[in-house]
């Protein structure tokens, strides 16, 4: 397995090739000084390449009978600048069993099948500088049956989280961040996504971020640091594309709020990446406000807006219709006392203007 997790190796052209022995010869194959690899003697196959998964899957091309065998994996440098190759070497000792698990007749002649003995079989590796091998954890590799004869004989050395072969290549990296504003309102919690396309226009995320609720009407939303890794151009600069983008409202992320309408553009996030020959790159991210049309314009300020408004709803408006013309009714009953009062004042006594 090699690491393909940190950038694509869809059409690397990284080659591998598996050297065999004979068992304890202590012809292993190993690196010069100059960088080459020296293969001691050892009888190669052809080498092969990566996949776009990081696979890297080797037939031997050859059936061993019963006995011991040293088959050596390593890694071919090619001519790629800026890329540190792993120079680690992996040594396979098979054990093949003696009695046959299997067996075919042809044309009267058996033909038997011998199974690789897992529990005397071992890997394990030289790395670069290492005086000598030293066995890999069991966890590292096993040992499975091949598909087409249903006999143990194909080893996986490496997974995911572990990859057999790791190179290094120069890397940068860049903060993604756009300004989230309200007007009319107070922020809330608003959801956004950073993401990429590939050459067939399928999307893929790179990270979700959120406004807090509170925090007035103006907040940044920053991204987590984006990695980048070469290959680069002759010229020793790449550009590499994001999106950004405001996520329609939503009850489940708790970003739905009434009276706030969510902005409906996104940014598009041009990063070039210049190699400062000294194993890193230097990223540089240009803006463009990308409007429904797929208009673009170039902007120092990339910023989402959302506008709060609210309106009386109907029964609200009759209820304070309702609640002055009660006020009225009150007023106008206290008038009608008052002068009744004063009627009552002037009929029975002195009269008091």
């Amino acid at each position: 397995m090699k690491d393909g997790a940190k950038w694509d190796l869809k059409d690397h052209p990284y080659q591998f090739k598996l050297l065999g022995a004979s068992a304890n010869s202590n012809r292993a194959p190993f690196w010069n000084k100059d960088g080459s690899l020296n293969e001691n003697g050892c009888e190669a196959t052809s080498a092969a390449t990566v996949k776009e998964n990081g696979e890297i899957l080797i037939d031997t091309g050859a059936n061993y009978q019963s006995g011991d065998y040293d088959l050596y994996l390593v890694e071919v440098p090619i001519n790629e600048k800026r890329t540190t190759f792993d120079k680690a070497i992996y040594k396979i000792h098979i054990k093949v069993g003696t009695a046959p698990v299997k067996w075919t007749d042809l044309l009267g002649i058996r033909i038997n099948r011998y199974a690789v003995d897992k529990d005397a079989s071992t890997v394990s590796v030289k790395k670069e500088g290492a005086a000598d091998f030293t066995n890999c954890g069991a966890d590292f590799y096993n040992w499975t049956e091949d598909s087409a004869t249903d006999v143990v004989s194909t080893v996986t050395i490496g997974n995911n989280f572990s990859p057999a072969f790791k190179n290094e290549q120069a890397s940068g990296s860049w903060t993604p961040q756009v300004t989230k504003r309200v007007d009319g309102g107070e922020m809330q919690r608003f959801k956004f996504e950073l993401y990429t396309k590939d050459s067939h226009g399928v999307e893929h995320l790179c990270d979700t971020q959120f406004t807090d609720k509170g925090t007035g009407s103006e907040a940044t939303v920053k991204f987590t640091d984006q990695v980048i890794f070469g290959p680069l151009g002759v010229n020793g600069k790449a550009t590499f594309t994001y999106y950004i983008r405001e996520c329609d409202a939503s009850k489940v992320d708790g970003t739905k709020h009434e009276g706030y309408k969510n902005d409906t553009k996104k940014f598009k996030v041009v990063v070039t990446a210049t190699d400062k020959g000294d194993g890193t790159l230097e990223c540089t991210p240009t803006y463009y406000e990308v409007d429904a049309n797929d208009v673009e314009r170039e902007t120092d300020t990339p910023t989402f807006t959302n506008t709060y408004s609210t309106s009386l709803p109907l029964s609200g408006m009759s209820g304070v219709t309702l609640t002055y013309l009660a006020g009225a009714v009150v007023l106008c009953a206290a008038a009608a006392w008052m002068h009744i009062r004063r009627k009552a004042n002037a009929k029975g006594g002195k009269r008091r203007e």
